[in-house]
């Protein structure tokens, strides 16, 4: 009788240890899922508005006179995680600008110069007659008085005069001699003349 009060107790002790570990998983489940819920890092919920600019965070082009210009802003795919106060990182905008380039002004009247006898670099000589394409906005009368195209020679004779005669015999060379020529004219007149023609060209 008393060998089976002996192994009932003994039974009913194996199930409190088995409860009593139920109890102590279910408490540190608890806890561990209270500490995350805790310690979790919160999202940032300050994130720049799409089609809006952080203060610095776009830099303007110097001496640029764009017709238009438009700032976008790609709005973020997931908020970061705020940076730890030790880290001192800061969050910075990223933006893209785009500017818009205004197109050149239309072709005006077109000078022609005189043509003038260049020295060449192997000792030959070219007689060479410029024309000069002015912008619409470019006044003829006045261009001529104030300069008269004196300029464009100097560059004409500046260029051609260091090439020699196998240079510039090709068509191919002086397509490209000319395309230099009118982009340093260009430079050298503000844009007031947009190229320049080759009215003649004589090698000897």
């Amino acid at each position: 009788m008393a060998k089976k009060k002996d192994d009932a107790a003994e039974a009913g002790g194996k199930k409190s240890k088995k409860k009593l570990i139920v109890i102590v998983a279910v408490v540190l489940v608890a806890a561990a899922g209270a500490k995350f819920t805790i310690l979790a890092p919160k999202s940032k919920a300050a994130c720049a508005a799409p089609g809006t600019a952080a203060a610095g965070a776009t830099a303007g082009v110097a001496g640029a006179v764009p017709a238009a210009a438009t700032v976008a802003t790609a709005p973020p795919t997931t908020a970061a995680p705020a940076a730890p106060a030790a880290a001192g990182a800061a969050g910075v905008a990223t933006t893209t600008t785009t500017v818009c380039i205004p197109a050149p002004p239309p072709p005006g009247s077109v000078l022609k110069l005189d043509s003038t006898t260049i020295n060449l670099a192997d000792g030959r000589y070219l007689k060479v007659g410029l024309g000069l394409q002015l912008a619409a906005t470019t006044d003829l009368k006045t261009f001529t008085t104030d300069d008269g195209g004196a300029k464009a020679l100097d560059l004409a004779i500046k260029l051609l005069g260091s090439k020699g005669y196998n240079d510039l015999i090709s068509v191919k060379n002086r397509d490209e001699i000319q395309t230099q020529l009118s982009q340093q004219v260009a430079a050298a007149y503000e844009n007031k003349v947009l190229g320049v023609y080759f009215t003649e060209f004589v090698m000897q």
